[in-house]
């Protein structure tokens, strides 16, 4: 394993932004704008829905509110070694307003909740805050495990590549070890709520970049350093797309 490196994939398209081989996964990892892959971005969607349908939470979709990609800065997607979309992730931001936010409806049925998420969304504005969404990996992908790691350092890339200090996400509670690996970190004071139905506690996580290295698995911790210089060069190219996006919609 010591041996293995992340390295850049060289595709023949020239509008692929973020690219790079996982081999801890064996998957390849891609970043876009729904505008500049919008075949790639239905991919995701899909990949989303089926999973959401497997475990009978479809209803929380909400794809109305996404599924243009208008409302979606960033999405990472992973291919399998047989060109497959296997796994994906988006990301809405970076935030203007606590209003933009989708877990405000999650914490609906918490009146008190739902107010310390907007008190801690708007604190953070001044410095850049955008949500994780949507997160989703093949059940029957062999790598499962290891490609649910990479999805979850995809997080810290997203926060570099949109030049944003906090990001935020909704998890249920067995999910949360998995984000902490990252740096996330449970919101302090707000209890989780049955979201999207009774066989679910969601619980509010938060990523502070600032505070990267003393929150994150060393073993996530170098891999997503070794994989940062292949994204640092692809970012530019991918920034100037989501400020053109943000700057239509605005």
């Amino acid at each position: 394993m010591t041996s293995m490196t992340v390295h850049q994939w060289n595709p023949p398209e020239q509008n692929r932004s973020v690219s790079f081989w996982d081999p801890w996964s064996a998957c390849r990892i891609e970043a876009h704008t729904p505008g500049q892959r919008p075949d790639l971005w239905q991919d995701y969607v899909d990949g989303l829905t089926r999973s959401y349908r497997h475990y009978g939470v479809e209803g929380a979709l909400d794809l109305d509110s996404f599924v243009t990609g208008e409302n979606t800065a960033l999405f990472f997607v992973a291919f399998s070694p047989n060109e497959e979309v296997v796994a994906g992730v988006r990301m809405h931001g970076p935030l203007l307003s606590s209003r933009q936010a989708h877990a405000l409806l999650e914490f609906a049925s918490d009146p008190a909740g739902v107010a310390l998420v907007r008190r801690l969304i708007d604190d953070r504005l001044p410095f850049g805050v955008i949500e994780m969404k949507g997160g989703w990996v093949d059940r029957n992908c062999a790598s499962r495990n290891e490609l649910s790691n990479t999805l979850a350092r995809s997080f810290l890339h997203a926060m570099r590549i949109l030049e944003v200090q906090f990001a935020f996400g909704t998890a249920s509670t067995h999910a949360v070890s998995r984000w902490r690996t990252t740096g996330a970190r449970a919101a302090d004071g707000l209890s989780p709520v049955a979201y999207p139905d009774d066989r679910y506690q969601t619980t509010m996580m938060w990523w502070d970049y600032s505070r990267l290295d003393e929150r994150t698995d060393p073993t996530q911790l170098r891999r997503y350093r070794s994989e940062v210089s292949i994204v640092r060069r692809a970012r530019p190219a991918l920034l100037r797309d989501v400020l053109a996006r943000q700057s239509a919609h605005a």
